[in-house]
């Protein structure tokens, strides 16, 4: 029995990301249906880059992984909020808070 699954990640933060990608869409066990690229902050690089860069860079890694795995167009994958929630309270809009409310993974 294949479970749905929905990755999200900051991709372009650090490498253990690329690998679960990879492993997770290699695992026959599992069924991807979308990865959503999450933002973060890189406290070290210079200059420091902000949030929104982090999701950016996310979602451009995201699609660079899937081109090498010659997976190209073969799922969604969508940019995450540009911004942190201020707080548990106040969502904030982004193209994969509706991808996850359009596929129902609630």
């Amino acid at each position: 029995m294949t479970k749905r699954v929905l990755i999200d990640t900051d991709a372009k933060n650090e490498i253990d990301d690329q690998y679960a990608i990879l492993r997770a869409l290699g695992a026959p066990e599992l069924k991807v249906e979308a990865i959503t690229a999450a933002g973060y902050y890189d406290t070290n690089r210079k200059p420091r880059h902000t949030y929104i860069d982090g999701a950016e860079r996310s979602y451009e890694e995201i699609v660079r992984v899937l081109d090498l795995m010659g997976m190209s167009g073969q799922m969604p994958v969508a940019l995450g909020s540009s911004f942190p929630m201020t707080d548990k309270h106040t969502p904030k809009p982004s193209a994969a808070a509706e991808l996850i409310i359009e596929r129902h993974w609630m």
